[in-house]
């Protein structure tokens, strides 16, 4: 068996199985004119124990074969999950109508006879190349039908699980409020403070979940527009002041006194450091703290988020970013944690071009970076 090790991934692959060498020389001396890269192989080192066919997408087939029977290989050959959409030519020397429709019945696309002319050759290649391709890009669609599918039930999964909880509390609390007369203003204050907070945990849910699907269907659109970095990261640092403040966690900030421009979105700047923030309060014990800055240098802006959190582990490390993963770290006070949220910060990221990093070790915490471009503004 011969290959070609530099041939590029582009070629389509073709496998020869034959024993005559002439068969051999004249596909091949066609397919130097073209995209074509071929292997072939003999009957007799099929028939070796552990002999495996190398990766191709056209098979070429000699139906007198030394070693095997011809047919029998076929029925094997297609009973191959792998090869159910490789197109197949068979080269034979038996123009009998019967043997020529059991070839067609077992699948086969195509067949040619000997001797080869090379102007029919080349036409029924260009055929099974265009089958080839055809065959990939359905494979493609049905897989990624198949990926949509399964994200599309775990999506919905992850809502009704994660939805279910908080409305039994609401529902619950709403109860003792209707029926219970001999509740103290101090108490109402207190329900009506859980009932709001679950909803807003619910709003968080589904505003997550709404953003995630908004992106992976290409409906987010992005406006590039002058923006002080500086005020938006403020505003989303005075959001999560409060949540801090309430598992003993300090908010340590360090920004210029000048203005940083940036020409970006202001919803995908926002919902990056928003996620990111949020993660690092949520991860964070009580009594640490976490680290926020903007910094300048060589006319790129970088906002650094370190927090005092677990860290990710070498294994978190692989799937960081992946939607649904499922990291080793967990929130410090029992917080929500969808699995989406660094899926989210990476594909805005990406959407914006900023340069995302991560610099984290298990039990030491994390700092993520985000650097874009500034932009000049002319006073």
């Amino acid at each position: 068996m011969e290959n070609d090790k530099n041939i590029s991934e582009d070629y389509t692959k073709v496998l020869i199985i034959s024993d005559d060498l002439k068969i051999i020389d004249e596909i091949k001396e066609l397919s130097q004119e073209y995209f074509i890269s071929l292997d072939y192989i003999s009957s007799k080192k099929i028939t070796k124990i552990g002999e495996s066919l190398p990766n191709h997408d056209i098979l070429i087939i000699d139906n007198e074969l030394v070693s095997i029977n011809f047919l029998d290989y076929l029925k094997i050959y297609k009973n191959n999950t792998g090869n159910n959409y490789t197109p197949i030519l068979t080269v034979t020397s038996n123009a009998d109508e019967d043997f020529l429709k059991i070839i067609l019945s077992l699948g086969i696309n195509d067949f040619i006879l000997k001797p080869l002319n090379p102007f029919i050759l080349l036409v029924k290649l260009r055929n099974l190349i265009l089958i080839s391709n055809l065959s990939k890009m359905l494979i493609e669609a049905r897989n990624s039908f198949y990926q949509k599918n399964k994200e599309k039930n775990e999506l919905l999964g992850l809502t009704a699980h994660d939805l279910k909880n908080p409305i039994n509390s609401i529902s619950m609390l709403s109860k003792v409020l209707r029926d219970t007369n001999e509740l103290s203003s101090e108490e109402i204050k207190e329900y009506s403070g859980d009932i709001a907070s679950t909803a807003e945990r619910m709003l968080s849910l589904i505003k997550e979940l709404l953003d995630f699907n908004a992106i992976e269907e290409g409906r987010i659109k992005i406006k590039p527009e002058e923006l002080e970095l500086n005020e938006i990261l403020s505003d989303v640092v005075n959001f999560y002041q409060n949540n801090a403040k309430s598992k003993n966690i300090t908010l340590k900030t360090d920004f210029p006194n000048q203005t940083i421009y940036v020409k970006t979105d202001r919803n995908a700047i926002a919902q990056i450091l928003d996620n990111l923030i949020s993660n690092a309060v949520k991860y964070t014990l009580p009594g640490k703290k976490v680290f926020i800055s903007l910094k300048k240098s060589n006319n790129i802006a970088t906002i650094e988020i370190k927090d005092e959190g677990p860290g990710f582990t070498d294994e978190d490390m692989k799937k960081i970013y992946q939607k649904f993963s499922k990291l080793s770290a967990k929130p410090t006070a029992g917080e929500h944690s969808t699995g989406l949220g660094l899926s989210i910060v990476k594909k805005y990221a990406d959407l914006i071009c900023a340069e995302l990093k991560l610099e984290s070790e298990a039990g030491k915490g994390s700092t993520f970076f985000i650097s874009l471009p500034i932009e000049e503004i002319e006073n």
